[in-house]
This record gives structure tokens, sequence and C-alpha cells, in this order.
């Protein structure tokens, strides 16, 4: 009777990748989210559906690299990756008020150790 209590949860494979695809699509957007309501007045159908649809796309690409990356048994490999990326990119854009564009990636390839270890907090790293 115990056993079946202390029996390890299962996850199947397209439960999971329904998951982090949600957690990746919903929960590490969040900055971007907040900036596209401040700049999209919800006062029309229009840019209410425009609004919905943003998580249901970005959720469908995420799904989509997801699954593909599935048959080589990449995935996990590549979920680790865009939870690191995204939750990085998200405390920088909650944190200092940055928008990450590709002269903000150019310079993040030039930034010295110096300079990244400055940026580096106990807060960051939690």
């Amino acid at each position: 009777m115990l056993k079946r209590f202390l029996k390890r949860p299962v996850l199947g494979q397209i439960a999971w990748l329904l998951l982090f695809s949600f957690y990746i699509a919903v929960c590490l957007n969040i900055a971007f989210y907040k900036q596209v309501l401040q700049d999209l007045p919800l006062n029309s159908l229009r840019n209410v559906l425009v609004f919905i649809s943003m998580p249901v796309v970005a959720f469908s690409v995420v799904n989509s690299v997801l699954t593909l990356a599935s048959f080589i048994w990449l995935n996990r490999l590549l979920a680790c990756v865009f939870i690191l990326v995204g939750a990085a990119a998200q405390y920088f854009i909650l944190t200092y008020g940055i928008i990450i564009d590709r002269s903000m990636i150019a310079n993040m390839m030039d930034t010295t150790p110096a300079e990244t270890f400055a940026l580096m907090t106990p807060r960051m790293v939690l």
C-alpha cells in the first residue's frame, strides 16, 4: 500500500513538451507582455485579439522547436538553454529596464569578464 504512494511520478513526452512550452512562452515572457500592454491599448477587439495571439504564437513556435528537437533527443538540453537564456533576459529587462535587440547582443559579445561580474548580483544567481 505504501509503495503505491511512494511511486515516482511519471510525465509523458507530450505532456512534458506542452508543459515546458507553456512555461517558456508565458512565464519567461512576462516582461515582453508588460511592454506590449503599455504600448497597445486594449480598447478594441482587434487589439485584444492581437494581445491574446502573442502567447499562442510563442507557445506554438517553442513547442514546434522542442518537438523537432525531441526526434534527436535534444529536447531537454534545448529546453534548459531556453529557460536559462529566457530567465537571464527577463531578469535584465525587469531589473535594468533595458530592451534586448541586435546591438545589445553585439555588445554582450564584446563584454569583458569584469563587466560581466559587475552585473552578476546575488539576486540574479537566485
